[in-house]
């Protein structure tokens, strides 16, 4: 489950990595 959800939460990055906002910061801060 925990696999699924860090691959879900990569997958959402992939999407809004190239606008950027400040959600896609707090996804990467998360996820590091």
């Amino acid at each position: 489950l925990n696999g699924r959800i860090a691959q879900v939460s990569f997958d959402m990055l992939a999407h809004i990595d190239s606008q950027d906002p400040p959600m896609a910061k707090r996804f990467k801060a998360i996820m590091t």
